[in-house]
Parts: C-alpha cells; sequence; structure tokens
C-alpha cells in the first residue's frame, strides 16, 4: 500500500507514534528518537547510525524514505547588521518572512503563520496584502529548522508575531508550540514563547482553555499557561482604535477586556503585554494615556512602546525616539508599567508591521 509522504516538520511527537504503528507497528520509542535527530540534526540524515536503531537498521532505512523531505527553500536574506531577515519560497508558490532578532542575551525568531493577512489594519505591510492562505504548522516550524540549522542561529526565543493573525491559524498554531516546546526536540520553554494577537477574543477564549488545563498539549510538553500573550492594542479608546484596526468593530473594546481578564495571564506578572505603536498626533496625547491607564486596571500587564514606521503610501506620520519617550514619560506618571522597545531591522522592513514578501501569491498563469 502506498501511503501518502506526511510532513513531519508538523507532526508531534505523539503523531509520529500513531503513524509509525500504522506503517511500521512500531510506536513511541522510535517516534521520540527520530524527533530528537530531526531537531538535533536538522534533517532525517543520519537517523540509521543512532543507537536506538541499531537493531533495526531497515526501519531507520524506511523512516528516512518515508518522512524525509528538505526545508523551504530560502529565497532571499537580507540583513540588517545581526538582523536577518529571510524569505522562504512555499512549494504552491506563496512567500512568507521570518526575521532572526539577536537580542542582548539571547536570539529571538520571529514567525509567520499566515501568508497574509485578513485583518487590514492601517499601520501594517502584511495586512495590506490581504490573506492568501493559512500555514500548516510544518511550514510554521520550518521557519525555525530554517533558522537553526541554515542560518546556524542559536534561538532560545520564537514569537508568533510575523505575517497573520495567530489565532486566524489557530490549530496548526497550537500544534506549532507544542513542536516547538517538546524537551525532545527544539525544547524551547513554554515561557520563551510568545503569541501576539490582533485582539482575536475567540482565539483568545480557546487559549484561555489550553491554559486553564495547566498548558499540557499532545504530547504533555506545551504550557500554554506559561506562554506570553501579546495584544496589538494601539489605543484604548474605541474610536481611535476602529479607525487603525478593523478587528475593533468586530470585537471591541470592552469585549476583548472580557477575554482578557478570563486568561489566566492576566494575572500573573509577565504573561501578559500591550503592544502600542506610537503614531504621532494620533494616540499619543495625555488623553489617549488617560484611557490607556482605566483600561489597565484589573490586568496584570505590561505596555511595550514601539515607534510607528509609516509603510508606503500611508497617511499616518512616523514617530521619532522623542515621540516614544515622551509618551513614556505620561504613562510612567500614570503609574502604567511601560517600556520602550526599539525595532530593529527597520531598514530592511523587518520591524513590527512591515513584513511583506515580494511575491506574496502565486505566480499568475495563464493569460
Amino acid at each position: 500500500m502506498n501511503l501518502p509522504r506526511p510532513d513531519i516538520f508538523g507532526m508531534t511527537e505523539s503523531d509520529l507514534a500513531a503513524e509509525f504503528a500504522r506503517r511500521y507497528g512500531k510506536g513511541r520509542f522510535h517516534a521520540r528518537a527520530t524527533v530528537n535527530h530531526l531537531y538535533g540534526k536538522g534533517s532525517l540524515a543520519g537517523l540509521i547510525d543512532r543507537e536506538e536503531f541499531r537493531d533495526n537498521r531497515a526501519l531507520a532505512t524506511r523512516i528516512t524514505e518515508d518522512f524525509g523531505r528538505a526545508l523551504p527553500p530560502v529565497a532571499r536574506t537580507e540583513r540588517e547588521g545581526d538582523t536577518v531577515k529571510f524569505t522562504l519560497a512555499l512549494e504552491d508558490g506563496y512567500e512568507i518572512e521570518a526575521v532572526i532578532v539577536p537580542m542582548a542575551t539571547h536570539t529571538t525568531l520571529c514567525v509567520s503563520t499566515q501568508a497574509g493577512c485578513a485583518r487590514g489594519c492601517a499601520f501594517c505591510r502584511t495586512g495590506a496584502m490581504g490573506l492568501g492562505r493559512n500555514l500548516s504548522a510544518g511550514e510554521i516550524t520550518a521557519q525555525y529548522l530554517t533558522a537553526r540549522f541554515f542560518f546556524g542561529a542559536d534561538i532560545e526565543n520564537a514569537v508568533f508575531m510575523g505575517m497573520g493573525e495567530p489565532f486566524d491559524n489557530f490549530g496548526a498554531v497550537r500544534t506549532a508550540v507544542e513542536i516547538l516546546t517538546d524537551p525532545r526536540g527544539a525544547a524551547l520553554l513554554s515561557g520563551n514563547v510568545s503569541v501576539s494577537t490582533c485582539g482575536h477574543v475567540p482565539g483568545l477564549e480557546r487559549f484561555a482553555e489550553l491554559a486553564k488545563r495547566r498548558g499540557a498539549g499532545a504530547d504533555g510538553t506545551a504550557r500554554f499557561d506559561l506562554v506570553t500573550v501579546a495584544i496589538s492594542l494601539h489605543s484604548a479608546l474605541d474610536g481611535v482604535r476602529g479607525s487603525l484596526m478593523p478587528v475593533n468593530q468586530t470585537w471591541p473594546l470592552a469585549r476583548l477586556k472580557e477575554a482578557l481578564l478570563a486568561l489566566p495571564h492576566s494575572r500573573v506578572k509577565d504573561r501578559l503585554y500591550f503592544e502600542y505603536l506610537v503614531i504621532p498626533g494620533l494616540n499619543d496625547t495625555a488623553g489617549a494615556a488617560d484611557a490607556l491607564c482605566a483600561y489597565l486596571e484589573g490586568l496584570t500587564a505590561k505596555v511595550n512602546l514601539i515607534a510607528f514606521v509609516a509603510p508606503e503610501r500611508s497617511a499616518l506620520p512616523s514617530a521619532t525616539e522623542g515621540d516614544v519617550e515622551r509618551f513614556w514619560r505620561l504613562l510612567r506618571e500614570r503609574g502604567i508599567p511601560a517600556f520602550t522597545r526599539k525595532g530593529k531591522g527597520a531598514g530592511i522592513r523587518a520591524s513590527c508591521g512591515q513584513l511583506a514578501p515580494e511575491r506574496g501569491s502565486p505566480p499568475r498563469t495563464g493569460a
């Protein structure tokens, strides 16, 4: 019987064990060894030499033939200092971008969850593309494997803040988190993973349910109660936020706060963050600071301030470091725990909201 070639990059250890049982009559022991090898070497090459397959080298050969596959090719690479943005060419012609961001004590990978985005935020180049399609879990984890083994980056943090709205692709994102936090595989700590959302209330409610189970994923590894949640907020006034983010028309600020209060993260330090692009004259006034102060009441959260970099043809003005500093002082005067986050990679369009590959959709065919 010819079975279809599965995408091993998108399979948890439990998924792989079930598939091994179906194909070979084997289970978790060999699946665990395979996962460990894949995330230790970047491919299944050399699996036959592992101790676990010493007495069954034919099985290692079959697994390599049935499950071995190449990572998506890197179509382009752009660098600004130590920051690296790379573009992956997917099999159907879509392209996605990911960013390797060296920090003071670790290296972070910003991953994409969709080719494009349907949410249409006014400040976002990705949103201007529209939605191509959701990525599979394997296409998400392939970004990690590429950063780790093609570029040699020692990734310790993963942030789901690239192209797309993660909660519009909830199942694949959940699986990718489970895979990346598997201690036998990529072995990222759950506390070193962040998921950013535009304020997708049903997604937050589903995420809260995962977290309330103390986060055990399919392999008993992912701790969703420890995964950081970041909210793309940008204003605590419905009128202003609605002009920037169409999602606010569907789930306005009051409804969003209900969902946030139900998150276990909202009662624990360093588990809930608000991302706030400072846009001069729009959301950086004393009134904006007062509204944000009122909105944060009852939430244990911090605010990350980011200087807005206007995309092409934007009617909104870019912010300077001085603009961010002034608004930061307004927030600190009101007791809001706010921090300025210096964007990296602005010159290569690798900062927040700037990801948009040259070919966001498959090339057209025919006339």
